[in-house]
Formats: C-alpha cells, structure tokens, sequence
C-alpha cells in the first residue's frame, strides 16, 4: 500500500526530524498563533506577542509530545495504522496546546 521508503525507520527518524525541528518552528507554531488570535478577534501585533511569550514552553511541549510519540509510531505501528495513531495522538496534542496557550488567561 505505502511506498517502500515510508516502511523503513530510517525514514521516520528523518521524517520526525523534519517535522519537529523545521515544520513545526517555521510554520505551524506561527500558523497557530496567527490563527487562533484571528478567530478570536485579536490583533495580529498581540497575536505575535503572545506567540513570542508562549514559544519555548510551546515549543519545548511539542517536541516532548511528539518525537517520543513518532519514534514509538515508526518503531512498532504497522504502517497500515500510522495515520490512525497520528490521528488519535493529534487530537490529544491539541487538547494540550490548547491548554498551554489559555493557560495564562
């Protein structure tokens, strides 16, 4: 079903590493924030302030959610059951960024 370089660990250590310390600093942190604030009505300026407050707890949280989550998923789920891992462990990522980003208010 999936290609053959999907099934390897190899490339899930290069996957997660990608993810992590690339994707998830350059582009989905600052996604979430600007989004969230939009949806709240916030200004773009407090948005990017509260990003700037909240980045390495926010950060340092997803890395300790997720690389241990990925290595574990690429180890020993069968590749036919990654997305629903991913998916499940998503939903429970968000509950806690969500947490970690209201905590203060």
């Amino acid at each position: 079903m999936l290609p053959r370089y999907c099934e390897t660990r190899s490339a899930g250590v290069i996957s997660t590493v990608a993810d992590n310390f690339v994707h998830v600093p350059m582009l989905y942190l600052p996604s979430y924030f600007l989004a969230v604030g939009t949806l709240q009505g916030v200004p773009v300026n407090n948005s990017i302030r509260e990003m700037q407050d909240s980045w390495w707890t926010t950060l340092g949280s997803c890395w300790v959610f997720w690389v241990p989550f990925m290595a574990v998923n690429f180890a020993f789920v069968p590749p036919t059951q990654r997305v629903k891992a991913v998916a499940g462990a998503n939903f429970c990522w968000t509950v806690c960024l969500d947490y970690i980003t209201q905590n203060k208010h």
